[in-house]
């Protein structure tokens, strides 16, 4: 009994110092949202993001199946204690009118390739329109210029079962159908991507 109860505790442990590195980003956003100003005046953002020397993922982009509509903008220094450039995520228009323009939806940090580590509030507050419950996602620039959104979700479990009958199998599991799929997909509205110079036919 004494043996199962340390490996159980080894286990446990594992679990808990890979989901915390995985959810570093998210452990640090605030349980629930903040309003800051500059982002009711369209032209206003449109300048500012032009003048800051724009990146790849730096825009105003809508979800065409919800309308929703965010600004993503490079933050001076960075936030959340990251070590990364750092940008954040900022409602324009939401579908639910109670949550203002200027409130934050997360924050996101580059990863591999085009891949962006993200901190995003998945729910809102239908009295005074506060974003919470923040989750962990994937960002991802596809080649046509959208922006897909994936929920990462827990990814290791423990197979207690496993120690029955035999001590020395692993106990903790990869799960691998089970890492969240694409939730949303945003195309950008600003800027306007580039029309090619030679006519792309398929």
């Amino acid at each position: 009994m004494t043996l199962l109860r340390i490996l159980l505790f080894i286990a446990s442990v594992a679990i808990v110092t890979a989901t915390n590195a995985a959810d570093k980003i998210t452990s640090r956003l605030p349980q629930k949202s903040q309003v800051v100003d500059g982002y009711t005046d369209r032209p206003t953002i449109e300048r500012r993001l032009t003048r800051s020397g724009m990146a790849r993922i730096e825009g105003i982009w809508t979800i065409p199946s919800t309308g929703a509509e965010f600004a993503i903008e490079r933050i001076s220094g960075t936030a959340l204690g990251a070590e990364a450039t750092t940008y954040r995520i900022v409602v324009l228009r939401m579908p639910d009118r109670a949550v203002r323009p200027g409130t934050i939806m997360g924050y996101l940090t580059p990863g591999a390739s085009s891949e962006f580590d993200a901190a995003i509030y998945t729910s809102s507050d239908a009295t005074d329109g506060t974003l919470r419950a923040p989750a962990r996602f994937t960002l991802k620039m596809h080649d046509d210029g959208t922006l897909g959104f994936k929920r990462v979700r827990q990814r290791y479990d423990i197979e207690l079962f496993r120690l029955l009958p035999y001590m020395f199998r692993r106990v903790i599991r990869t799960r691998r159908g089970d890492d969240g799929s694409a939730s949303s997909v945003a195309v950008r509205k600003f800027p306007q991507p580039e029309i090619p110079l030679t006519p792309r036919y398929l």
